[in-house]
C-alpha cells in the first residue's frame, strides 16, 4: 500500500519565511510547518509505513531565503546547514514508527534559469551529506532518472516548471518501486515489511 501527502508551497525548502527574487522583489509566505507536520504525524499513525520516500520538487528558482537576519542563496553554507537540520527533524517524524527513509534527489527543473542548475546540485549534495550522517538512509537519484527520460519521449515529464506530470510520475514510479522492493522487500537480507514470513 502507498500513500501520498503534500501541500503546495509548504516545505522546509522555504525556511518558513520570505523569499527574495533575482529582481529584488520579496515574496512573503505564511508559516505552514505545523499544518504539514500534523498531517504527516496522523499518516504515520494511520499507515505505520515501512518505507518513506522524501522528495522536494521546489528547487531551481534562484531565490534567496531569509535566515538569521540575512538573505542567503541555496548554495550558501548557512542554507545548507539549515536544510539538513530541518530534514533531520522531518525524518525523525516520518520514521518515528520504524520506517526506513529514502531521499529522492531533486530533478533539474523543466524551465532552467541561469544559475538554477547549481542550486539543484547544491540541494542534492545536501541530501547526500544528510544520508551519510544518518545510517540507513538511502538516496535515490531521481534527478538522473528524469534527465534520462526527457530526450527519449515527446511526452513532457513535467506538468509545470517543477512538478512531475502524470506521465512523469508513472515513469518515476516504475523506476523507483523495484528499487524499494530490492532494498526493503521480503527478499532483502533484512526484510522490513510486516507481512514477510521470515
Amino acid at each position: 500500500m502507498t500513500a501520498f501527502a503534500a501541500q503546495i508551497s509548504c516545505s522546509i525548502a522555504y525556511a518558513d519565511g520570505p523569499g527574495r527574487q533575482p529582481d529584488g522583489s520579496v515574496i512573503d509566505r505564511e508559516p505552514c510547518g505545523s499544518a504539514r507536520t500534523d498531517l504527516w504525524r496522523r499518516l504515520v499513525d494511520e499507515y505505520a509505513p515501512d518505507v518513506v520516500v522524501y522528495y522536494l520538487a521546489n528547487v531551481g528558482f534562484v531565490e534567496e531565503h531569509r535566515l538569521d537576519g540575512h538573505w542567503v542563496p541555496e548554495c550558501d553554507a548557512r542554507y545548507g546547514r539549515y536544510l539538513t537540520d530541518a530534514l533531520a527533524d522531518e525524518a525523525a517524524l516520518l520514521t518515528a514508527g520504524g520506517a526506513d527513509l529514502m531521499v529522492a534527489t531533486s530533478p533539474y527543473t523543466a524551465t532552467m534559469q541561469v544559475g538554477s542548475k547549481d542550486e539543484v546540485d547544491c540541494r542534492n549534495a545536501g541530501y547526500r551529506r544528510f544520508a551519510a550522517d544518518h545510517p540507513g538512509t538511502q538516496v535515490v537519484d531521481l534527478n538522473a532518472f528524469v534527465a534520462s527520460q526527457i530526450p527519449l519521449t515527446d511526452a513532457s515529464m513535467f506538468s509545470d516548471a517543477v512538478h512531475l506530470s502524470k506521465e512523469g510520475s508513472r515513469r518515476a514510479s516504475r523506476w523507483l518501486l523495484p528499487q524499494i522492493e530490492e532494498w526493503y522487500g521480503c527478499s532483502a537480507p533484512n526484510p522490513r515489511p510486516k507481512n514477510c514470513n521470515t
